[in-house]
């Protein structure tokens, strides 16, 4: 199966556009890559399938899910269920889908990559990452909890200007059709399908200028096709007709020819025993941190003590000489003692220990 384009992610982002104003439920992780997200609205009760790198689609099939959710399913659960989501946007024509909800406590984004090995980042209103699904580190940046979250800006087709198009194809020694596919950012297929309604040859390395203006007049076209999703030959996506590769079997939305390809069981569940290692980590690292903040607290309280018998060090030896002299006299003169000191819960006579509630 191929690799979603920024054009394929903005027909799916306008499909997606079902989920504003609905509540997410439930959020399940069937595999370390995927999730499942359930969203209800009035009288509506959507389903949405991410698979990481591969695709991202509404479904009518909720399918098995663990019974016990991951600490990363855990995590996601904590920030997003029983929020309303708020925006579904494509970031310019990145290949980048980003949800934002929001509770009374403020708004919460998620970013689902579908390019390279895939990714899903969760931020706060700041953009600091709180939780994410692959930790990585690049030349100029780094992914991981704590930090800030961008999404990195590419070239942006929608935007492309005739001029533009000009200058990328003249200043490259490659192919003129690799050379568009990776400029104007929607890869080799849909720029086959830009030079064949064109009519300039895929193979050409040379362009003039009626060349470049077909070109760019082929990409609009193709831009702003209407909508009209299908399967094609070979089990292929396509949210719109091609000239390039006619016939295909059309479908209701872009969603269902998605998940028909298969692209919902496309990634490899090779990551399984890594996902489980890494559960166990997580684990072990929470009652790590947990048993640190009890003890953290059974000292903060010690130190209180302390501090408490040290401040009132006088008063509590006088306390006990008083019901030293009291013990003597019996147990109506330690009584009537007690009484006067509401603080002493009890007093052991044998040992001339106090029990203070201080």
């Amino acid at each position: 199966m191929r690799e979603l384009s920024s054009i394929d992610v903005r027909h799916l982002v306008v499909e997606l556009q079902r989920l504003v104003g609905s509540r997410i439920m439930r959020v399940y992780a069937p595999q370390d890559h995927a999730l499942l997200i359930e969203l209800r609205k009035p009288g509506e009760k959507l389903l949405v399938c991410i698979t990481t790198p591969t695709v991202m689609h509404l479904t009518g099939e909720k399918g098995t899910m663990p019974d016990r959710p991951s600490a990363w399913c855990s995590l996601l659960r904590k920030y997003l269920e029983g929020s309303k989501v708020l925006v579904v946007e494509q970031p310019a024509s990145e290949r980048v889908i980003h949800i934002q909800s929001g509770k009374s406590a403020g708004t919460i984004d998620l970013f689902i990559e579908l390019y390279g090995k895939g990714n899903i980042v969760l931020t706060d209103a700041n953009g600091t990452i709180i939780g994410i699904l692959h930790e990585r580190a690049f030349k100029d940046r780094t992914l991981k909890r704590e930090e800030r979250y961008d999404v990195q800006p590419g070239p942006d087709v929608y935007a492309l200007t005739e001029t533009e198009l000009a200058s990328l194809l003249r200043t490259t020694d490659k192919s003129a059709l690799h050379t568009f596919a990776a400029g104007a950012g929607i890869g080799t297929f849909y720029a086959k399908e830009v030079f064949v309604r064109a009519g300039v040859p895929p193979d050409a390395t040379a362009l003039n200028e009626k060349d470049i203006h077909a070109l760019h007049r082929a990409l609009r076209e193709v831009l702003d096709a209407p909508v009209s999703p299908r399967v094609l030959e070979g089990g292929i996506p396509s949210p719109i007709v091609l000239e390039s590769m006619s016939g295909g079997e059309h479908t209701a939305t872009f969603s269902e020819a998605l998940e028909r390809c298969g692209e919902r069981q496309a990634a490899p569940v090779v990551d399984d025993a890594f996902a489980r290692q890494r559960t166990r980590l997580e684990k072990s690292i929470k009652a790590q941190e947990d048993g640190i903040a009890k003890l953290e607290q059974n000292a903060a309280d010690a130190q209180r003590i302390g501090e408490t018998l040290y401040e009132r060090y006088v008063e509590i030896e006088a306390m006990l000489a008083a019901f030293r002299a009291a013990r003597k006299q019996g147990a109506d003169a330690l009584e009537k003692l007690r009484a006067q000191h509401p603080s002493v819960k009890e007093y052991k006579p044998a040992t001339n220990e106090l029990v203070l509630d201080i």
